[in-house]
Formats: structure tokens, C-alpha cells, sequence
């Protein structure tokens, strides 16, 4: 039987390149009892596996990320779907983000309920308009009822039936992850990977590592600003606070630090790049470390040009749960199909805050043996 996971891959394994992603799971081995099987639409063509399997939520997961500050919420997310997820070989670090929110749903569905109760309505122009219609654009209805949504006074709902939820058709003769792009005046070419959830984890910690020592030497100056820039803005919004108690930061400290962070700045620009780099020049680079891909990154060939087609091109990747989603919209009383992104940190919302009327409360035990 397959080992349940207990802890992401280190730090080392994620910044050496690109994972090798099992496309497919081998189930020559009995799957524990609360587990089920998940199939993404994806189909083994990303970064998730064809076929894997994952247990639900227990209350150790959820509290463990309620009590997470957001900075880390990307790492703790992960590891907590990496331990629902029975395949050691199997994380979500190698997912696409898109596969990660379908994986959610899945859970939702099988777990808790085929129907997302009480979402924010995505409400548009076209709403606005027939409101404009029903009221009259100059009535005192309609300038109070746009206003209080634009304020989020009034934040309509609603239900989404997930059953209902269609996802995107992958053709796997046409499909590819990575991209190779040749630029043709010089016939220089540059070879890329597709944006995995887990870029996000390596880079922060890949960062805090790089500048562990100095973010030490400006961490009481980063604070004293932050609340300054607190205090700043609560003034401005009519508090009444005693901004002179605030130590004030002479002018060259504060070069010294916004020098410091557009260094950060750029450090993480090129690292990002790196994470991405796979070929330069017809060499495969896809296996050298995040540090190693960094120095070829800095190619002044790779410029912004060439990096805009490469994020326009994965901007543009439609995979996972499609983005028309069928419901009812609350303001004009009809069913329709709008526009609509489910986002982690609603899912996980969802689950936590999730009643369940499936059990029943006995005194006595029902079944004795």
C-alpha cells in the first residue's frame, strides 16, 4: 500500500528544475477506506496526474490555515493538499493553479455538496443597465441601489450547481505544456514551462533564503515605515492619531531601504524567469538549479518582447473548469450563463464553514458488536 504523505518536497528538490510529474498513477495497490479516486479534465497532460486519490479535510488541516498569515498561505495550502493526497509522487506544487481549483471542487463535490451555497454574484454593467431600466437612471432607487453595491453594502448571491459546471476539452494530439520560441532575425531560440502553483512557494522561499540576512538589517526600518504608512492613511481617513509619536525615518535611510527592495525586485524578476527557463541556445537547462538557470536568464536576449509572448501565451491556456458558469442571477431573476472564476480561498471557505446534516445524534450506540 502507498504511504500517505506527510511533508512537501524540501526547498533543494523544488529549485533544482522542473519536476518529472507521474502522468499517470499505478493502482496495484489497495486504496484505504475515506479515499477516493480524482481524474482531472486535464487528463495527465499538465501537471497533475491522469488518475491519483485524496481523503477529506479533518480539522487539524483547516485550523492549521486559519492560523496562517497570508504570506504563508501558498506554502500551507499546499502542504495540506499534499497530506489529502494518498500518492507519495503526487504534489500539487507541480499542478497548474487551475488543476489545484479543480481538485478543490472534486473534494467539495464528493465530500460536502454538489451545490456552492451563497457566492458573491459577479454582477456587471449589464446589470447596472437593467437596473437603469427598472428604476429609471435618475430615481432615487437606482442611485442608492448602485451605490450600495459599488460600497459593497449590498452584496448579492448566490448558488452554483456544480454538477452543472463544465470543464475544458484538451485535444492531446494538439496540446503542449512548454513553449519554444525562435527569434527569427537571429534564429536564437528559448524554451519554456508551463506556470505551476508551486512557483509561487519556490520563489518566496528561494528569496527569504537569498536575502535572509540583510531583510535582518532592515526589518526594524521595514516596520517603522509600515506603521507610519498605517497611521498615515488612518489620518487621512479622519482618525485622529498623533503621527509626531512615530519615529520619523530620516530621508537617506529610506533610499537606503527602496534601494534595497527594487534590488529584491529585480532579483525576483529574473528568478521568475529563470523558474520558467527550460532551453537557451538549443541546450536543456531544465535540470540545473533555480541559481544556475538564474545566470542564463540574465541573456540579454531574453528581453521583455520575448518574455511578453511567453506570459501571454500561458495567460491565455484554457484549461481546467470553464469560465462560463450557469446560474441564476439575483438582480434580474433569470437564469443565465456568466462569467465567473472559482478562486481557493472561497473553496476553502466554503469547506470550513460547511453544516452538515448527514449525521444523527444517538445517547447510545446503534451498532454494538
Amino acid at each position: 500500500m502507498a504511504k500517505l504523505r506527510e511533508t512537501t518536497p524540501a526547498l533543494d528538490n523544488q529549485v533544482q528544475g522542473v519536476a518529472n510529474v507521474a502522468k499517470d498513477v499505478k493502482t496495484d495497490y489497495e486504496v484505504p477506506s475515506g479515499y477516493i479516486t480524482i481524474e482531472l479534465s486535464t487528463n495527465g497532460l499538465v501537471g497533475a496526474p491522469k488518475r491519483f486519490h485524496a481523503r477529506n479535510f479533518d480539522t487539524a488541516d483547516l485550523l492549521n490555515l486559519a492560523l496562517s498569515e497570508n504570506e504563508d498561505l501558498p506554502e500551507k495550502v499546499a502542504k495540506m493538499l499534499d497530506n489529502l493526497i494518498l500518492e507519495e509522487d503526487v504534489s500539487v506544487l507541480n499542478f497548474h493553479e487551475k488543476e489545484v481549483v479543480e481538485f478543490l471542487v472534486r473534494l467539495y463535490q464528493a465530500f460536502y455538496s454538489t451545490v456552492l451555497k451563497e457566492v458573491d454574484f459577479p454582477w456587471n454593467e449589464e446589470d447596472i443597465d437593467f437596473l437603469k431600466k427598472q428604476y429609471g437612471e435618475n430615481s432615487t432607487e437606482f442611485q442608492t441601489r448602485y451605490a450600495d453595491l459599488k460600497a459593497g453594502r449590498e452584496k448579492p448571491k448566490v448558488d452554483i450547481d456544480l454538477a452543472a459546471v463544465r470543464t475544458v476539452d484538451i485535444d492531446p494530439a494538439t496540446f503542449r505544456t512548454d513553449i519554444y520560441l525562435t527569434e527569427k532575425a537571429t534564429g536564437f531560440q528559448a524554451g519554456f514551462s508551463f506556470p505551476r502553483y508551486g512557483d509561487v512557494v519556490v520563489l518566496r522561499n528561494f528569496i527569504l533564503q537569498e536575502f535572509r540576512q540583510r531583510d535582518k538589517e532592515f526589518a526594524n526600518l521595514k516596520e517603522i515605515l509600515k506603521f507610519r504608512q498605517d497611521a498615515e492613511q488612518r489620518i487621512r481617513q479622519g482618525e485622529d492619531i498623533a503621527l509626531g509619536r512615530i519615529p520619523n525615518i530620516p530621508e537617506f535611510e529610506r533610499n537606503k531601504y527602496k534601494e534595497y527592495e527594487t534590488e529584491k525586485s529585480i532579483f525576483t524578476v529574473i528568478a521568475i524567469k529563470a523558474l520558467h527557463l527550460i532551453m537557451i541556445d538549443g541546450k536543456d537547462v531544465s535540470n540545473l538549479s533555480l541559481k544556475e538557470r538564474m545566470e542564463l536568464a540574465q541573456d540579454p536576449r531574453l528581453d521583455y518582447k520575448m518574455m511578453k509572448v511567453v506570459d501571454d501565451f500561458y495567460k491565455k491556456m484554457n484549461i481546467g473548469l470553464e469560465g462560463k458558469v450557469v446560474m441564476k442571477n439575483p438582480l434580474k431573476g433569470v437564469v443565465e450563463l456568466r462569467d465567473y472564476s472559482f478562486r481557493l480561498v472561497d473553496l476553502l471557505q466554503a469547506i470550513r464553514l460547511y453544516e452538515s446534516d448527514e449525521y444523527s445524534i444517538d445517547f447510545e450506540p446503534t451498532h454494538v458488536q
